[in-house]
């Protein structure tokens, strides 16, 4: 769903048919999605400005339209992404994608497991977690429930890192404007993935980073973290986002 939001070719009849779906019941959904590939971009190109070479994606889903690897390694083809999803086609068409491409890999593991990610040879065989690591949790922690603690997982993979890591995080933010279709989207998601949404708070959210450094300009809307051109940025996405360090 997310890669058809996105503009990619990597999705299926029944991601379209569901996808579709969400985009009637909120319209800004694909520019809420686009808002959050922009952020990743600008943060994989901060985090190489500061020196860090190394990356984990957690529920990476389907490497396209500008994704991690291609951005890194446009800076440094010496970069190295470690991608990881739980989906078994996603990771499946990700294998397809990165045949011949160094320098990155694919895993299936649960993110919410942290031992079974940072121990997969696919992690632990590319990435030197004696160096600095970007650990990315981008729009995928607003599908892990409270009683898996999410807050926990984040400092288990922060703990993980040498200090001088990143983390790079967005999460779906609540439109308390629309909250008819706020619910909507919260059943569709509940009836077409195996992850259903879990609704937070602006508060709730920001708690799930405490134990990082939140670098300038903290935890904003996704359009507006450090963007291209500032003038042209409208007043607020629907996604929460932050780049923070160890």
């Amino acid at each position: 769903m997310y890669d058809y939001y996105l503009g990619g070719g990597h999705n299926l009849e029944v991601d379209r048919v569901a996808a579709d779906k969400a985009i009637a019941l909120m319209p800004d959904i694909v520019a809420v999605s686009r808002a959050n590939r922009a952020f990743l971009q600008r943060a994989v190109r901060a985090i190489l400005d500061l020196g860090v070479r190394q990356f984990l994606d957690l529920g990476s889903g389907i490497p396209t339209v500008g994704h991690v690897h291609e951005i890194a390694q446009a800076v440094d083809p010496a970069s190295r992404v470690a991608y990881v999803d739980t989906d078994q086609v996603a990771v499946a068409h990700t294998r397809r994608l990165l045949e011949g491409v160094s320098g990155v890999s694919i895993t299936r593991a649960d993110l919410t497991d942290p031992p079974s990610v940072l121990f997969a040879r696919g992690v632990a065989e590319l990435l030197d977690f004696g160096e600095p690591i970007a650990v990315i949790a981008t729009a995928v922690m607003h599908f892990v429930p409270d009683d898996r603690d999410p807050h926990g997982i984040l400092n288990t993979y922060r703990d993980a890192t040498v200090p001088g890591s990143m983390l790079v995080f967005s999460y779906g933010a609540y439109d308390a404007t629309r909250p008819e279709n706020m619910d909507g989207l919260k059943d569709l998601y509940q009836k077409s993935t195996s992850h259903p949404l879990q609704r937070r708070t602006d508060a709730q959210i920001a708690a799930l980073l405490d134990g990082w450094h939140l670098l300038h300009p903290g935890l904003v809307h996704a359009n507006m973290w450090r963007p291209d051109n500032p003038t042209l940025v409208p007043s607020r996405a629907s996604m929460l986002a932050a780049l923070a360090s160890h």
